[in-house]
This record gives structure tokens, C-alpha cells and sequence, in this order.
């Protein structure tokens, strides 16, 4: 009987477990979504720095051209 016992209990925990790492799995995934999502902003972010940047160097040279 005892066996019986703690093959049930060890198939609980197993049961257990296994929905533990199926949470962590989700988890990771939405995380690598995010994940996935900041670097597409921050790629975009990168681009129009550079487009302010040229956009700055132009007045500064029409500012210099004008003092």
C-alpha cells in the first residue's frame, strides 16, 4: 500500500512540475516578445536621433553663415 502511496504522490508532484515549466516556458516566451519589441524601438529610436542629428547640423551651418 505504501508503495501505491507514494506513487501517487510522486505522480501529484510530477503534475506539479510539469505545470511549473509550462509557466516558465510561456513566460520566456512573452518575455522574448517584449524582448523583441524594445529592440525594434530602440532601432527606431537610433533612426531619428540621426535624422535630429542632420536636422542640428543644418541650422548650426545656416546659423554660422548668417553670424
Amino acid at each position: 500500500m505504501e508503495k501505491v502511496t507514494l506513487l501517487a504522490e510522486t505522480r501529484q508532484e510530477t503534475g506539479k512540475v510539469k505545470q511549473i515549466v509550462e509557466e516558465a516556458v510561456g513566460s520566456i516566451r512573452q518575455l522574448s516578445v517584449e524582448i523583441e519589441h524594445t529592440s525594434n524601438m530602440v532601432t527606431d529610436l537610433e533612426k531619428d536621433s540621426h535624422h535630429i542629428s542632420t536636422v542640428l547640423d543644418v541650422i548650426k551651418t545656416i546659423a554660422e553663415q548668417t553670424n
